[in-house]
Formats: C-alpha cells, structure tokens, sequence
C-alpha cells in the first residue's frame, strides 16, 4: 500500500504508546513512594512548614488579556500577509508580544509565605528583649 497505514506502523503506533503508558505509571508510582518517604522523615524531624500562596494583580490580568489579544491580532496579520516582508513582520511581532506580555504576566504575580509549626517548639526560638543587642531564650 502506497502512502496508506499498514497493520505493521498501527502495530508498532500501539506498541511504542503501551510502553510509554507503562513507563509512566512506573515513574509516577516511584515518584509517589519517594515523596511518602520523604514526608515520613520529614515529620520526624520538621519544626514547622512555609506554605506559598500567590495571586495574580490587576497588572498580571492586564498581561494576560494584552498577550491572548496580541496572539490572535498577530495570527490574522500574519494570514492577511501580502508578502513576504508583512509576514515576517508579523511574526516579530507575535515574538516580541508574547515576550513582552509573558514577562508581564510573571511579574504581575504577588507572592505570601505563611509559617505553620508546632507552639511547643517555638519556646526555644531565642527572643529579642527590648533595645539589647543579644538574644534571649524564653524557657
């Protein structure tokens, strides 16, 4: 068969895709075994934890809308191209947006660390005693 799909390239499609299913879900399951072992040791030995949180500002929306509008009037200019010269124009201009507003988007992001632990171990985190320049322990 010319050009068409034969039962040997359909057999070797369903071969290399089961094997890369099972790969996968061997990979994720050591991945999962590694992150309970370490959680196990951690909660041994962790005084407290620092969560993450972050939203995006006004500024991080604006980049957002600027970079979704500036992809699709990119795209129209570059099938309403004429010429050459129009369609690397358009191009530059999908590159140098997408930049421009993705660097936007990471930046227009504001982060909050909050520190959760144990109160009975915060007793031993030495204190600062008024205007003395040594710390203090509270026991």
């Amino acid at each position: 068969m010319a050009g068409g799909v034969t039962v040997g390239s359909m057999l070797l499609v369903v071969v290399v895709a089961a094997l890369a299913i099972f790969l996968l879900v061997k990979i994720f399951r050591e991945r999962e075994k590694a992150i309970a072992r370490r959680d196990a040791i951690a909660a041994m030995t962790e005084i407290g934890a620092v969560a993450e949180e972050f939203r995006i500002t006004g500024w991080g929306w604006f980049s957002r809308a600027a970079l979704v509008f500036s992809i699709l009037l990119s795209i129209y200019a570059m099938d309403d191209a004429r010429n050459v010269l129009q369609q690397i124009l358009a191009s530059v201009g999908l590159i140098s947006s997408a930049i421009i507003f993705g660097v936007g988007m990471i930046l227009g992001r504001r982060r909050t660390y909050r520190v959760y632990g144990k109160p009975e171990l915060f007793k031993m985190v030495p204190r600062m005693a008024g205007d003395q320049k040594s710390a203090t322990f509270d026991a």
